[in-house]
């Protein structure tokens, strides 16, 4: 009977073994947001939920109370992917979004299968494999908010070595699209994401072992760099001003500028072979070119700084 299976998901809801964080924080008291959603995804789903899982800021323990937390991340894993219908036919992402107030909620959904096998998980996702896992296996980077851990269903960590190219198409993403939006703030936002995801990229090239997603672990991690000289300060004091925009606090420089001087930063980084090859100004130039639809912000930057770079070459 569907309404009494219904019935007993939403007891399962209502269990405290059910609705907690790593932590055992009860969630329901701390959010009514993501309890509702939640609720809405068991009654729409209830036979083919596995787990739900929170994600990203919003569920980052770590992160002072004035933290600004208006984006919702949840990932819903299920037993069959095809049973979830889908927003857009370009694209074989699954995805719920909702609107509480001034949170906006994003949930994406991951077969098991899927969380197995990166193969299958590329094509249901548009997320890094190995963060993903990260996300599910290491109990600080997420919240569980339904159902059971995974943490014993999935591969070995170690076994999965970290694709930085990858990972620097994720950083560059959010930094070009920075330029695309006309909201200032959202422009900032994106901005943020990019240093924080750039720095992720940094943590695990130089300690392959690292594995948390908490801004608070990447600043730290960072910092210890900076302590044992593998990396200047930049960074370390980058992420410092954008930790306190998240905190309400404006740049203290023009925002163009603060830019401009990140993505210079990021590829005098590739330029110069400091991260896992040496890049030339033609290949930084065609790795944003061919990143996705093309990062064209970024491969414009990439285009000046070459002919600069060059210009300064011949007058020496």
């Amino acid at each position: 009977n569907g309404r009494l299976s219904i019935g007993r998901e939403k007891e399962k809801l209502n269990s405290r073994n059910y609705y907690m964080n790593a932590n055992g924080t009860n969630i329901r008291k701390k959010c009514g947001i993501t309890y509702s959603i939640v609720q809405d995804l068991v009654e729409r789903f209830s036979e083919n939920i596995i787990s739900i899982y929170g994600i990203g800021s919003f569920f980052d323990r770590k992160l002072p109370d004035d933290w600004i937390k208006n984006d919702i991340d949840m990932i819903c894993i299920v037993k069959d992917i095809d049973k979830i219908p889908k927003l857009q036919d370009w694209t074989d992402v699954r995805r719920l979004d909702f609107k509480k107030g001034r949170y906006t909620a994003n949930v994406f959904f991951n077969s098991l299968e899927g969380l197995k096998h990166k193969e299958v998980y590329e094509k249901e996702s548009w997320a890094n494999y190995k963060w993903a896992l990260l996300d599910f296996e290491i109990p600080q980077n997420s919240a569980i908010l339904y159902g059971k851990p995974l943490f014993d269903e999935l591969p070995e960590l170690d076994s999965i070595p970290y694709d930085c190219e990858d990972l620097l198409r994720r950083a560059f993403y959010h930094l070009n699209t920075c330029f695309r939006s006309k909201n200032v703030d959202a422009s900032m936002n994106k901005f943020t994401k990019g240093v924080f995801k750039f720095a992720f990229l940094i943590c695990v090239y130089f300690d392959e072992f690292f594995k948390y997603t908490s801004i608070f672990d990447i600043t730290s991690k960072i910092n210890e760099l900076v302590k044992d000289e593998k990396i200047d300060a930049y960074l370390y004091e980058t992420i410092l001003t954008c930790a306190k925009y998240r905190r309400g606090i404006q740049f203290s420089e023009e925002f163009s500028a603060l830019r401009k001087k990140f993505i210079i930063y990021c590829f005098f980084s590739l330029f110069e072979g400091k991260l896992w090859k040496k890049y030339d100004w033609e290949e930084i130039i065609q790795f944003c070119h061919n990143t996705y639809n093309g990062l064209n912000s970024l491969e414009d930057i990439a285009k000046r700084e070459r002919n600069l770079y060059y210009s300064r070459k011949t007058k020496e």
